[in-house]
């Protein structure tokens, strides 16, 4: 199952797919507060889906942000 994220603008965007199927999509203006709301809503949209998915089950993830910042996805989200 993969977890998109997409924190370069002021909205904010999270998917999940698995097998080239969007499963869930949610986009929100988000301003300047991406590290408070985007954790939160991923896990929200993960507790939404009726097959009990979890972050646990993730295999990859994948992110959009803005050219010449540091890259924080990696210890954010350490899929293993």
């Amino acid at each position: 199952m993969l977890l998109a994220l997409d924190t370069s603008t002021g909205y904010a965007s999270i998917a999940l797919s698995h097998e080239d199927n969007i499963l869930a999509e949610y986009t929100w203006r988000v301003e300047n507060r991406h590290s408070v709301e985007l954790l939160p809503r991923a896990e929200e949209m993960l507790r939404a889906r009726s097959d009990g998915a979890m972050v646990e089950d993730l295999t990859t993830r994948a992110w959009a942000r803005r050219a010449g910042l540091p890259d924080p996805m990696p210890a954010l989200l350490d899929v293993r």
